[in-house]
């Protein structure tokens, strides 16, 4: 576990986005199964000694969107309880070429996205908890990110969306809950992340949007009136719609 004493901490990015070359970081994604407190107890660190969260790739609310081009992407989401010295929300968006089953923390798992050619007959036959993920840190990039420009994000959603006229890729990250106090509690907020360089930018949007602490709600990708959207349903079955094109929020049911 190289460099873990440099770089056994979280940082924002200074840039939009910043490449985050840190081998400890790495070794964590690549090792999908340790926990922050696994690395403390590898390393003989007692949380005494430590001021701040160990740097970790198991993560509640983050997600994963596998390509056309076959890359995972895995943005932002927490480990840890806000009780625990390891809380920590993240900002980053890790990519994974080659993705593969590997092996993950129980409590952290992530089912596959619907579109990845999972072996289910392979995945089956294992007891052990599995995660999409790679143990090659060649096949891994991370990218950081000013919090001026993504702020910390667990519990969104990610949905990939084609410009068929330029054909340029997004990612749309909308909602989450952020840290108490974040204006993730506020407001729907809609961030895109560009796939051609990995830059991210915050949407403006008009029109009637959810309100705060939109997190743990479901997104698809749809054609209403001949316009791409993206229909997003809380948890109280409340459903909106955002057109991309306009980036006008409009309520459609109960």
């Amino acid at each position: 576990m190289n460099d873990y004493e440099k770089n056994k901490h979280f940082e924002f990015g200074t840039q939009n986005p910043t490449v985050m070359e840190k081998p400890f970081w790495k070794y964590m994604v690549c090792n999908a199964h340790l926990q922050a407190y696994d690395a403390r107890m590898q390393h003989n660190a007692n949380y005494e000694d430590e001021e701040k969260p160990i740097w970790c790739f198991a993560r509640f609310g983050a997600t994963q969107t596998y390509l056309p081009d076959g890359r995972l992407i895995r943005i932002g989401g927490e480990h840890e309880d806000c009780y625990d010295s390891d809380f920590q929300i993240y900002n980053d968006v890790v990519v994974i070429q080659n993705p593969h089953m590997v092996k993950a923390c129980p409590m952290y798992a992530m089912p596959s996205p619907s579109n990845f050619p999972l072996n289910t007959e392979q995945d089956a036959a294992s007891s052990v908890p599995k995660i999409l993920g790679t143990s090659n840190p060649n096949d891994v990039t991370i990218y950081g990110y000013p919090q001026s420009v993504f702020p910390p994000t667990d519990f969104h959603t990610a949905t990939y969306v084609k410009n068929d006229k330029t054909n340029d890729e997004f990612i749309y990250i909308i909602g989450g809950l952020g840290y108490m106090g974040s204006s993730h509690r506020r407001t729907t907020h809609v961030y895109r992340l560009r796939l051609s360089d990995f830059s991210i930018e915050h949407i403006k949007t008009t029109g009637t949007q959810p309100g705060g602490c939109t997190n743990r709600h479901t997104a698809q990708l749809i054609t209403a009136d001949n316009r791409k959207m993206i229909e997003i349903t809380l948890t109280n079955d409340q459903c909106y719609r955002f057109d991309i094109e306009s980036a006008v929020w409009k309520r459609i049911s109960n």
